[in-house]
Formats: C-alpha cells, structure tokens, sequence
C-alpha cells in the first residue's frame, strides 16, 4: 500500500510540473 501511495504522490507531482510547464 505505502509502494501505492509512493507512486500516487510522484504522478501527483508530475502532474504539478506539467501544469507549471504549461
């Protein structure tokens, strides 16, 4: 489940990023 969360909070993350890129 933490493995899960991990990933979840680097899509989150990225998806920051894009947005900022953008």
């Amino acid at each position: 489940v933490n493995f899960a969360l991990r990933i979840a909070k680097l899509k989150i993350k990225e998806g920051l990023k894009d947005d900022q890129d953008r």
